[in-house]
């Protein structure tokens, strides 16, 4: 906490993050044409990172008090483990294959991704 440049920072360390969503894709991965829709799966394992809080001073009744203004968050996984069902309109072996892919080559993957996640947890830390 440093009261002076109003901010806090947090470091945290979780075990795992798991988020469940409906996917819509129809495009390219890794150069890959995929498509598809429906549930996804996707695992960020041994996650630590940084959130930074940026404070902005306001008055009320006389008193000073301080409100989030901003935050920064960093997210660092050890390994990200994705599974997309129904790829290729459920062609298992193709849609087996892409996720396999995914994983084998996730640090790749989670760069291209990784400012979006940031952005979505960052919103709900703030």
């Amino acid at each position: 906490l440093d009261l002076e440049k109003k901010t806090a920072s947090l470091d945290f360390d979780f075990p795992e993050i798991k988020i469940q969503a409906e996917y819509d894709v129809n495009g390219k991965i890794l150069l890959l044409p995929v498509y598809g829709k429906g549930p996804a799966t996707i695992n960020l394992e041994h996650v630590s990172g940084t959130v930074t809080f940026h404070f902005e001073e306001y008055e009320k009744k006389g008193k000073k008090f301080l409100k989030v203004a901003a935050s920064e968050l960093t997210l660092n996984p050890k390994l990200v483990r994705f599974n997309f069902e129904n790829l290729f309109d459920g062609d298992k072996a193709l849609g087996d294959n892409i996720n396999k892919v995914l994983n084998e080559n996730w640090e790749e993957v989670f760069k291209d991704i990784q400012t979006n996640y940031e952005e979505a947890f960052n919103q709900i830390a703030a």
